[in-house]
């Protein structure tokens, strides 16, 4: 089966949930190139929202945000950022950094490879907390994703914290936060 005739069938199977998109959640299915499909499913929920972004190629994108406090976002990627996953990371990011938020702590413990597209949306998101007056924190573990934010130079102008937790204590924040 070619690949417009699969998006062909899945996306008559997702039509209601396409149409039903409110405010408990939506999906979207595209095709991102000739042999590639992408599927983007996203959940609100009374403690946050979950997005799981998954692509024809790689590893799926899961994306968690949670609320400590009134005026704090934690969002918690799994997977791997990159070209295939980043539109749905950048929409998920960024709009949490123009929202009326004092703190957004981005928590990379998660994700194993962060390719160009998504070191380039980390340096969009800084620019655009620092334009905001949002204090951006980042956690991350993973010694791919360290080299990368450091091969970047993105750890000279992100604060990097081994959890969250530790970020959300230099911040002074007091609450739970998604793990």
């Amino acid at each position: 089966m070619k690949i417009p005739q699969r998006m062909s069938a899945v996306r008559s199977r997702l039509t209601a949930v396409e149409l039903s998109g409110s405010e408990s959640g939506d999906a979207r299915l595209s095709q991102r190139g000739k042999d590639e499909i992408a599927l983007n499913i996203c959940e609100r929920t009374p403690h946050g929202e979950s997005a799981l972004v998954a692509s024809g190629t790689g590893s799926p994108l899961g994306l968690h945000v949670s609320r400590p406090k009134q005026d704090v976002a934690v969002v918690v990627a799994s997977g791997d950022i990159d070209d295939a996953t980043i539109t749905r990371f950048e929409e998920i990011v960024l709009a949490r950094l123009r929202a009326a938020l004092r703190v957004v702590v981005l928590d990379l413990s998660r994700v194993h490879f962060l390719g160009v597209a998504g070191l380039k949306a980390l340096r969009t998101a800084q620019l655009l907390a620092q334009q905001r007056n949002v204090r951006l924190h980042l956690v991350a573990t993973d010694h791919e994703v360290l080299r990368a934010l450091h091969t970047a130079e993105l750890g000279e102008v992100l604060p990097v914290h081994a959890t969250v937790p530790a970020a959300l204590g230099e911040l002074d924040v007091q609450g739970e936060s998604a793990g």
